[in-house]
């Protein structure tokens, strides 16, 4: 029993002198982190110190910059200053200032260049000019196609002749006055001024009608009303005022009523005939195509 005892004294004083063999180790393990950390703590400080180095190099370069700022505000305020003044420059008429005063202008100014209409400003105008049928139907040139009627300015008519686009295979206009176009418009002028005229026997007052509103449809009446008739419808078909008190004006459409109306027949007919010579030959004109 005894030496049982002594066996365990003697286990238990090993195990402390192990315990304190373990926590001599621990703390010098810990006294060399801590010069290490010592060592890097002496380096950040010495890293420190150089930034602060730095900083007072930052620092004395800001304060040459403010400097330099000052020096560029004091030659701002002095082109400030220059740009102050002000220079007055005194101009007499007549003075020779070449460069200043607005050379001289031809006066009237040369207007843009004449140009024909196209086909659709001639179907929309025609309409305004002819007035109605005895129908009451806007005038306008007519075509039998097929067996159809068709306005003849359409693309399906003679339009895409006279060089109307599709838009689809043809989109810009020929504009150009060829042979061809002039016989459509003489064919054009024939049938419209007919209908007209047909129009305008119909109507019982004169004010109504559109080649007359000035003379009775049967008879010129006088000179002068056959020049005011002739004036008005040079107004009206090609938008010129015309004083109906100079003859030389309206020469050639009074040679064409005289010439027109010179032939066989009864008043009412020969006066018919002149009218329509009138206009057609107004429906001709290149002042009704050309603006």
């Amino acid at each position: 029993m005894k030496q049982w005892m002594i066996l365990m004294l003697m286990v238990g004083v090993l195990a402390c002198q192990d315990d304190q063999l373990a926590v001599s180790s621990s703390g010098s393990e810990n006294s060399e982190e801590g010069g290490e950390s010592a060592d890097e703590g002496g380096e950040s400080s010495e890293e420190g110190g150089e930034s602060s180095e730095e900083g007072g190099e930052s620092s004395e370069e800001g304060g040459e910059s403010s400097e330099e700022g000052g020096e560029s505000s004091e030659e701002g305020g002095e082109s400030s200053g220059e740009g102050g003044e002000t220079v007055t420059i005194e101009l007499e008429p007549g003075s020779e200032n070449p460069e200043l005063e607005h050379p001289p202008l031809d006066l009237p100014p040369v207007s843009a260049f004449a140009s024909r209409m196209t086909i659709g400003m001639l179907e929309s105008s025609l309409p305004i000019v002819a007035g109605n049928d005895v129908n009451g139907v806007p005038i306008n040139w007519t075509v039998n196609v097929q067996g159809s009627e068709m306005i003849g300015w359409e693309y399906g008519a003679f339009g895409g002749t006279l060089g109307r686009p599709d838009y689809v295979k043809v989109t810009a206009e020929s504009m150009e006055p060829d042979m061809l176009y002039l016989k459509f418009m003489g064919d054009m002028a024939n049938q419209v001024c007919q209908k007209i005229l047909e129009a305008d026997k119909e109507k019982s007052t004169d004010a109504d009608r559109v080649m007359t509103p000035y003379v009775s449809i049967d008879a010129p009446g006088d000179a002068t009303a056959l020049d005011q008739n002739l004036a008005y419808l040079k107004l009206r078909f090609h938008g010129v005022k015309v004083d109906s008190g100079d003859p030389e004006a309206l020469n050639s459409l009074r040679d064409l009523y005289l010439g027109g109306s010179a032939g066989p027949g009864s008043e009412l007919d020969k006066a018919i005939a002149g009218w329509k010579s009138v206009c057609v030959g107004l429906l001709l004109s290149p002042e009704f195509h050309v603006y």
